[in-house]
């Protein structure tokens, strides 16, 4: 279980690597393809408090100029690159299909985010099925409320092992479960280099250019891309994720599909990002970035703990010029081993 339908790349390619990776491990995996009704969504908002100003951002998001075309190509990815379950529309669906399954995981992502908590994402939708978890992450600090917090707790109180994806994410689970928890790579450094230019589309056309990748807003990216184009003398290419993303005066390219994301990345010469997964495909592929903090510090709903993490874990003196080298990809296949490593335990001890 994870987010399938939210038209991200990243988190797509995460889903399409956890899938690659288990299958190497000789077990049969299939997602559960849920896409919650719109009543579902409605009932689950009032259930848990989430805020209402999520369902405004998603509308704008489907709204923005090109999200038809991308929503295309996600669409046909996940069916030729995935396997998919029934589509599951309601708890009472997913109760159904989950008879069938020997063992359950709560994959990646900020599926476990208190910000759009969905108790389907913690399983609990099947009783008497090990339940494990793979790298998820909450992307907060400190968590907004103690109903959310015992909520969260007895989600969890079945799972066999839970592992998160950030420190701050293992902190808050094992104060309020006590369970231990174990910190994990996203699943797409779980793929070597090699697995994802196998997959990769149009990596030509990312050749001598700087490569922007932006999911927020914020005005002042631009005017860093613009000095950082001259410094460097390279032409920007983005991958609009915003309306605002094209009115900047540069070249752009719409409606990629997810093969065509990875060659780009592949291709670049330099990357600016505000986006984790893209600061994870800048590092896979050995590029020179600059990962820009999507929100402010201070709010309380930030999710740069995904970025303090990434430059933890990789050693990053600044997020403004992160130069991977020998050193980083060595670090990676390390990470690579103890993600395998902790599937292979927790598969054995739910039997499978």
């Amino acid at each position: 279980m994870t987010f399938l339908h939210n038209d991200n790349y990243g988190s797509i390619l995460q889903a399409y690597a956890l899938e690659r990776v288990i299958e190497s491990l000789h077990v049969e995996v299939e997602h559960i393809d849920y896409l919650p009704s719109q009543k579902e969504k409605l009932k689950n908002m009032i259930s848990c408090g989430n805020s209402p100003a999520l369902i405004l951002e998603g509308i704008r998001k489907r709204s923005a100029h090109g999200a038809q075309e991308r929503a295309s190509a996600m669409d046909t990815f996940r069916k030729n690159r995935l396997h998919l379950s029934e589509t599951c529309r309601t708890h009472e669906e997913l109760e159904k299909v989950a008879d069938r399954y020997d063992v359950l995981i709560a994959g990646s992502d900020q599926i476990w985010s208190p910000s759009w908590m969905n108790p389907a994402y913690f399983l609990d939708f099947a009783e008497n099925i090990p339940k494990i978890s793979y790298a998820c992450s909450l992307g907060v600090k400190t968590m907004p409320g103690k109903k959310k917090a015992a909520r969260m707790a007895a989600l969890l109180s079945d799972f066999q092992s839970i592992s998160v994806r950030e420190d701050e994410g293992a902190e808050l689970i094992h104060k309020i479960t006590g369970k231990e928890v174990r910190v994990l790579p996203d699943p797409v450094l779980l793929l070597t280099p090699d697995e994802w230019l196998e997959m990769a589309e149009q990596k030509e056309k990312g050749n001598g250019r700087l490569l922007c990748y932006m999911i927020g807003t914020n005005p002042s990216y631009w005017e860093r891309v613009r000095r950082t184009a001259q410094v460097l003398e390279l032409k920007p290419l983005v991958i609009p994720m915003t309306d605002e993303s094209k009115e900047q005066g540069m070249e752009w390219i719409d409606g990629l599909s997810p093969e065509a994301f990875v060659g780009l990345f592949a291709g670049s010469s330099y990357v600016m990002t505000d986006s984790f997964h893209g600061a994870m495909f800048s590092t896979i592929f050995s590029k020179h970035h600059t990962v820009l903090r999507r929100y402010d510090d201070n709010d309380k709903e930030s999710k740069n703990s995904r970025i303090d993490q990434i430059q933890r874990l990789l050693g990053y003196v600044s997020m403004d010029a992160c130069r991977p080298d020998n050193w980083t990809a060595q670090l990676i296949a390390d990470l690579r081993k103890q993600g395998l490593d902790y599937l292979e335990v927790a598969f054995s001890l739910a039997g499978v």
